[in-house]
């Protein structure tokens, strides 16, 4: 239960960087593919203010299984904090982690939540990461490429999956000052 995100079911922060840092290891050795997402409920602080905390809750919840029921068993979706969540994809081929965010992407989108007599519909924006057996990034790197991705989607119109790659590397994801 300490490794578990009580709202979400999903693993939490601290766990998923622990799974993460041991997959990230064997896949250096065994030179396998690993990929990370990271996504955000799009606008959802106005979920919280349009239709209360409780509300938010249950969409967070509906979400995390959403993206849970969208991987295979081996793959580690996580909550990162607030409405951000983390995906670890294992032994997944690059050109793949593209369809699986896609995938998930559609999965949180339709149908629309049904909360008590209340339909919400939420979008989310995902930024994706793929290491490169031959230069692998550092994990903590990886993840702050996914990151920037997301943020690239979110400047792109929300509702969307960018991949991150180099030229993306040196973007600033949040240009205020």
């Amino acid at each position: 239960m300490a490794g578990t995100d009580f709202l979400t079911n999903l693993v939490n922060m601290r766990h998923f960087l622990e799974i993460a840092e041991i997959a990230f290891q064997r896949m250096k050795i065994n030179r396998g593919q690993l990929a990370i997402i990271m996504l955000d409920i799009d606008h959802f602080k106005n979920v919280n203010d349009q239709y209360g905390h409780q509300a938010g809750d249950e969409v967070l919840s509906a979400v995390a299984s959403r993206i849970k029921k969208s991987l295979r068993e081996a793959d580690i979706a996580g909550r990162y904090g607030g409405e951000e969540f983390i995906i670890l994809l294992l032994n997944t081929p690059s050109e793949n982690c593209f369809h699986v965010a896609e995938r998930i992407r559609q999965a949180v989108a339709q149908p629309a939540y049904q909360i008590d007599q209340t339909v919400i519909s939420v979008t989310i924006s995902l930024g994706l990461a793929c290491i490169n057996p031959d230069q692998p990034l550092p994990l903590d790197a990886l993840i702050n490429c996914a990151d920037q991705a997301m943020y690239m989607a979110k400047h792109q119109g929300r509702n969307c999956v960018v991949a991150w790659t180099e030229n993306e590397q040196a973007l600033d994801p949040d240009p205020t000052p």
